[in-house]
């Protein structure tokens, strides 16, 4: 007998990725569907956004520090409790988690974690945000075959993600639903350019590139400022803009590159934590957004860049393949090929009526092929096939 999925809870108690879920639960309530959010651990600038399970909530106020950490991990095991304290009492037709923060140290927790949550009548669904951590190699793959296997259905973004976990977990096919990753930039109001600089203290002049977000090594900051070098010869007044919150350490690393290449007058960085608001202005503050990942499945900053109006240049790899289409939506480049870098943004740098172009193109594309309301649908569609799979 077919049974019609009503009550929902979505897990992210870590808040890995809060933006995203407020969107996604935003559309589920739309499509008629009750969702309660169990989310904890926000830094101050997520906080409001939703009102959802009463949790545990102290560890955002921990900004950076030894402290953080810590304080996340037992706060993130106090509320999982929590949690399954509620499924006992409110049994809903889907527990959906986004993130298992355990995964890679003690996966075998994470197991409890969704063997406990799945009953007679309550599915679990899991999103698979990434296939393997970030610049970890295989080092969790065992860990992640074990935690592939629970779950009624796995969510992933590209079809390039569900051909690794089938061909590489073993995961059925039929058990793996490709739904895109929506735009987390979405209703933001377009700032004018030089108003954006002027807020920015930036040359209103300048052809202006951005890096934006976490910065991370797979993200392939190092390759872009090896890159720059060529750029230099071909166009001198370029500018390069590293914006946003460093790993640990690596800020440093790359301070340390770009000196050493003697491009100090050519790249700033203005690496630090960035809400929302202050991001909107260096986006729109630039001429050009790249993404020279070396590694990717799919990307949120990627969505919230073709949104923005701005071409974008990324590394032909993961999800940006499937996604973009070269020459009309963005420009994909070869990760590691320097000059071929080099010569796409001196080009677009150059050509202000392609920029507008491309970006006018992505901005049509994400509005048509990757709206929150499909999205929310689709996911209604898994939904309904793994409430209707425990009904037999």
């Amino acid at each position: 007998m077919k049974k019609d999925v009503v009550e929902v809870d979505m897990v992210d108690l870590t808040c890995r990725s809060l933006p995203y879920d407020m969107h996604l639960v935003k559309g589920l309530r739309n499509a008629g569907l009750e969702v309660d959010m169990w989310a904890a651990g926000c830094l101050p600038d997520q906080r409001g956004v939703e009102e959802g399970q009463s949790v545990l909530d102290v560890a955002g106020k921990v900004l950076w520090g030894p402290f953080r950490k810590i304080a996340k991990g037992a706060e993130y095991l106090i509320n999982g409790i929590g949690l399954h304290w509620g499924l006992r009492k409110k049994v809903p037709d889907i527990v959906h988690y986004q993130w298992l923060p355990f995964a890679e140290k003690m996966s075998s927790l994470e197991v409890m974690n969704l063997k406990g949550a799945i009953s007679s009548t309550t599915g679990v669904v899991y999103t698979v945000h990434n296939v393997l951590p970030h610049d970890t190699g295989d080092q969790y793959r065992d860990a992640f075959q074990k935690l592939y296997q629970i779950p009624d259905a796995l969510i992933c973004h590209t079809e390039s993600s569900k051909n690794q976990l089938v061909e590489d977990f073993g995961v059925p096919s039929e058990k793996v639903w490709v739904i895109p990753h929506g735009p987390l930039s979405h209703g933001v109001t377009s700032i004018p350019q030089e108003k954006a600089r002027s807020r920015l203290q930036l040359d209103l002049e300048m052809p202006l590139c951005l890096l934006f977000g976490f910065i991370r090594p797979y993200k392939g900051a190092e390759f872009l400022i090896d890159s720059w070098r060529y750029i230099k010869e071909l166009e001198s007044s370029a500018r390069l803009m590293l914006a946003g919150q460093p790993e640990n350490g690596y800020g440093e690393q790359l301070s340390s590159k770009i000196r050493e290449l003697g491009l100090t007058e050519e790249i700033e960085t203005r690496f630090k934590f960035l809400p929302q608001e202050e991001l909107n202005l260096y986006i729109q503050a630039a001429d050009v957004l790249v993404y020279p990942y070396r590694s990717i499945t799919q990307s949120g900053a990627l969505l919230t860049g073709l949104t923005s109006g701005k071409p974008v240049v990324a590394s032909r790899i993961g999800g940006f393949s499937e996604m973009i289409c070269h020459g009309e939506t963005g420009v994909l480049v070869d990760y590691g090929n320097k000059e071929q870098l080099a010569d796409e943004l001196v080009r677009l740098f150059q050509n202000l009526e392609e920029r507008k172009k491309m970006g006018k193109a992505a901005q049509e594309m994400v509005e048509t092929e990757y709206s929150w309301e499909a999205i929310a649908h689709k996911t209604l569609e898994c939904y309904q096939s793994v409430a209707n799979s425990r009904q037999r």
